[in-house]
């Protein structure tokens, strides 16, 4: 997630409480946020981000265990 820091005189409207000072730019989900609101929208996507990643090692371990439950069958044969 790339965040981009806007000038105040181009600022937008927070996309959660809809102030007009939202010049933290999220380039992932093309919304900006005030300073408060971006800092738990960084947090979200932290958290997200997290799940993915112990996710993926659940898969990784599966799959591990998968091939060397192959090779151990055909070294037997």
């Amino acid at each position: 997630m790339e965040v981009q820091h806007k000038e105040m005189a181009t600022a937008k409207q927070c996309s959660e409480c809809a102030k007009e000072s939202g010049p933290f730019h999220c380039t992932g989900c093309d919304k900006y946020f005030c300073w408060k609101d971006f800092k738990k929208h960084r947090e979200q996507m932290s958290n997200i981000m997290e799940q993915v990643i112990e996710e993926r090692n659940q898969l990784q371990e599966t799959i591990n265990i998968e091939i060397q439950s192959d090779i151990q069958s055909n070294s037997i044969i």
